[in-house]
């Protein structure tokens, strides 16, 4: 059973002490209105409202319904209202690992933009080199260069970069460059 729109029904009624105005309050015909205050009456099994051709008021259970109900309408609506506000704001805590290269080339200089946009999330960022699972290190995301080795995480590719090797020229002086990139484990 729809509780809302019958309770709605009721304490419209109740307010205005008429079904007319209750409709009219609504947006629906008075039919509806008597149809949901019926359907409450026997949910509950009692009367909640006395009705003669002239008047329509409520009974002592009717009162003692519409105190409590009323409340808990007024609270309901409340909560929507502020949920509605809250719609699409992000917060709460973030727990972000990545390894340091990432942090310094992709993430620090944005973490302004970020901070402003999203005021309302408290950040933690754990710096690893290593390949971490984010469900055993209790981290929200892990943000990893490279191929991903656990087909049971989900990903997203945010990117792609070139890498390139680089020497000082003293250290090139001491040793040959390479030219293949199986020679780099003799550096």
């Amino acid at each position: 059973m729809d509780r809302l729109t019958p309770l709605r029904a009721f304490l419209a009624v109740a307010e205005s002490g008429s079904f007319t105005a209750a409709a009219r309050k609504l947006g629906v015909s008075r039919s509806a209105v008597t149809g949901h205050i019926q359907e409450l009456e026997r949910h509950l099994g009692t009367v909640l409202l006395n009705r003669t051709t002239r008047r329509v008021w409520l009974t002592r259970e009717g009162q003692r319904y519409a105190n409590r109900a009323g409340r808990l309408l007024e609270g309901l609506e409340a909560l929507d209202a502020e949920m509605q506000s809250r719609s699409g704001r992000a917060e709460g805590h973030l727990h972000v690992e990545m390894a340091e290269s990432v942090a310094n080339a992709r993430v620090i200089p944005r973490l302004p933009e970020f901070v402003r946009a999203y005021p309302d999330i408290s950040l933690r960022i754990s710096l690893n080199e290593g390949v971490v699972d984010p469900t055993v290190s209790g981290a929200d995301i892990g943000l990893r260069v490279g191929p991903l080795r656990d087909s049971t995480l989900r990903f997203k590719l945010l990117g792609r970069g070139n890498y390139i090797m680089a020497a000082s020229p003293a250290y090139l002086q001491l040793y040959p460059p390479p030219r293949h990139p199986d020679e780099l484990r003799q550096h």
